[in-house]
């Protein structure tokens, strides 16, 4: 739809699923626009890749399904809870779905970026950053660090996300 009526794309890869989906919508997109959908994911993102990782563990996705075939995806069981009895429901379902966040240290983030773009073509990322408090300003220096060490080689820019 977004094609149709000539608007840009953005495919929330830490909402929306795994990489087979995510190719499917930018080859959707790209067949019917002739461009490439920008591509927002979470990322956690440490000075150790151990416990950037240990710290994603906590990022867990949950899709909330209500009647008529609605769905969305929340952060939490309680966020699924709230956001049926906003639409009204009593009848709904809740399924844990595996995190696709990132999670590494800088030069892991943006070699895993990188591997997106050259795999998928992509050449803008809104990364949300899922560190906890003001680990975010961290993460954002290193994953510019390392973007800055790479920056001949990078074929991507990055829109920063929204702070939480």
């Amino acid at each position: 739809m977004a094609a149709e009526l000539g608007w840009n794309f953005v495919f929330a890869r830490h909402l929306n699923g795994d990489d087979a989906t995510l190719s499917a919508a930018i080859s959707t997109y790209r067949d019917a626009s002739g461009r490439t959908p920008i591509v927002a994911l979470a990322a956690v993102v440490a000075r150790s890749a151990a416990e950037a990782r240990a710290q994603a563990e906590l990022f867990t996705p949950y899709r909330v399904h209500i009647p008529g075939g609605q769905s969305v995806t929340v952060g939490s069981e309680a966020q699924a809870a709230e956001y049926a009895r906003q639409a009204g429901v009593i009848d709904y379902t809740v399924e844990r779905r595996q995190s696709t966040a990132l999670a590494g240290d800088g030069t892991e983030i943006v070699a895993a970026l990188d591997q997106l773009a050259n795999q998928h073509g992509i050449a803008e990322f809104i990364i949300d950053f899922a560190n906890a408090g003001d680990s975010r300003i961290e993460a954002v220096e290193l994953v510019a660090a390392a973007l800055a060490a790479t920056a001949s080689n990078s074929t991507f820019r990055i829109i920063m996300g929204p702070s939480k």
